[in-house]
């Protein structure tokens, strides 16, 4: 349970990441150094999506196990949210 708990706030750092992609395509991001473009990018963009669908899934088995407590509501409401919002972004746009 804590490898999950420990997931979950990857998870929702990752999708901040997404989130602050998506601000860098409306503003310039030449004034940034390459360094922080590049983990931005790379953390925002590729592995936000696979650490929140496996966190997605991985929540699904728990809860249809019944082993699931949420302890934590707040941040998985906001990792389903940001999931289906990449899934219309990157599939749907």
């Amino acid at each position: 349970m804590k490898a999950f708990l420990f997931l979950s706030r990857v998870g929702f750092l990752l999708n901040l990441l997404f989130l602050v992609c998506l601000a860098l395509r409306l503003f310039p991001a030449e004034l940034l150094p390459q360094s922080i473009v590049s983990f931005l990018l790379v953390g925002g963009w590729l592995l936000s999506f696979f650490v929140n669908a496996v966190l997605q899934t991985l929540l699904l088995v728990l809860y249809l196990k019944g082993e699931r407590q949420f302890q934590m509501p707040a941040i998985l409401v906001f990792n389903l949210f940001i999931l289906i919002f990449q899934f219309v972004y990157f599939f749907l746009l």
